[in-house]
């Protein structure tokens, strides 16, 4: 695939896309922080989590007010989006939703991004599909035949450009867990790219290695968390990098 004039593909140097995630703890210039620390790091591609409390949770969920106080209105989506394309980085939309896929591609990003859960979305899945945009989608919890037919869904509605994601939504992941070599084992089922979506310890040593091995195993695409300040623990801190190991990271 090709995003923003830069070819990924296995003999191409590994592609990095810096996730900010909730990393912006619901604050616009946090998130523009983070995408000057994704550009100063030297990261491929900064990536955005778009979402719609209503559409995820219900209202009754305690988890409801912590979702809207994260949540971005779509004018300062608009103001950060504006920031990232000024960085020059190549930018990736993380839509959770239906009526966040269509502020994403009104956006107009580099590429997309669906949770593994979309596997089962016809709708999600041809929307970027149709939208000619490469776009990653989640692996996780699903069998071989749900890929497929997701694999499958996407091809009939002109999406030869998916990316199949392997990653382990445990935050963070002990590297005992990371399952590695799936990521051989979807390469060789389904051929293709595949990216890893590391969520290992941030803190540990070990968090700046682990993507080395997942490169070894067939990974042409890694995505890395970032947060400012991970002493803080605010939201998606477990394994994030902060701005200056994200630069030794990418070096």
């Amino acid at each position: 695939i090709t995003v923003k004039g830069r070819r990924i593909a296995d003999d191409e140097p590994v592609y990095i896309i810096a996730e900010i995630a909730c990393g912006h703890q619901g604050e616009v210039t946090q998130a523009m922080a983070l995408i000057d620390a994704a550009r100063e790091a030297r990261a491929d591609c900064v990536q955005l989590e778009i979402f719609r409390p209503a559409a995820n949770t219900a209202p009754t969920s305690d988890l409801y007010p912590v979702l809207e106080d994260l949540n971005f209105s779509d004018d300062e989506w608009r103001n950060v989006m504006d920031h990232a394309r000024a960085s020059g980085l190549a930018v990736s939309i993380f839509a959770y939703d239906e009526p966040s896929l269509e502020l994403a591609l009104e956006l107009k990003p580099d590429m997309l991004k669906l949770n593994s859960s979309e596997l089962a979305n016809p709708y999600m899945i041809i929307g970027c599909a149709k939208s000619g945009l490469p776009f990653t989608i989640g692996t996780g919890a699903s069998t071989q035949a749900e890929i497929q037919r997701a694999v499958d869904l996407s091809l009939a509605n002109g999406g030869d450009q998916m990316v199949l994601m392997h990653g382990v939504q445990n935050f963070p992941t002990p590297v005992t867990s990371a399952n590695i070599r799936r990521i051989q084992r979807l390469k060789d089922v389904f051929g293709g790219l595949v990216i890893f979506a590391d969520h290992s310890d941030a803190a540990s040593e070990l968090s700046r290695y682990i993507d080395l091995a997942a490169i070894a195993m067939g990974a042409a695409l890694i995505e890395k968390h970032i947060v400012l300040d991970r002493s803080k623990q605010g939201v998606d801190w477990q394994a994030a990098l902060e701005p200056a190991e994200l630069k030794v990271y990418v070096s």
